[in-house]
């Protein structure tokens, strides 16, 4: 349910989704990769309202060990999304 609720979030689109960036950086902690990685996805689809926070902790994922692949070239594209 998680997953798809952010799913929605991301292809709802700028600027109603704003009010849900604090949600879906709580999202990037889950224990679900599949629930992660829809989170990282909807923070690309709102690259133009995010702030310089996200981008420092979606540098942080793409460091840890654990994180899996997926979600790290998920990371990469928000990331090139946000010009980075």
């Amino acid at each position: 349910l998680r997953d798809t609720a952010v799913t929605m979030i991301g292809k709802i689109g700028l600027p109603e989704s704003l009010q849900c960036i604090s949600g879906i950086m709580g999202l990037l902690q889950d224990e679900d990769n599949i629930v992660r990685y829809r989170a990282i996805w909807c923070i690309g689809r709102l690259s133009d309202g995010l702030n310089s926070n996200v981008v420092n902790y979606i540098n942080k994922l793409i460091k840890e060990p654990q994180t899996l692949w997926k979600i790290k070239t998920a990371c990469l594209i928000t990331l090139s999304s946000l010009g980075i």
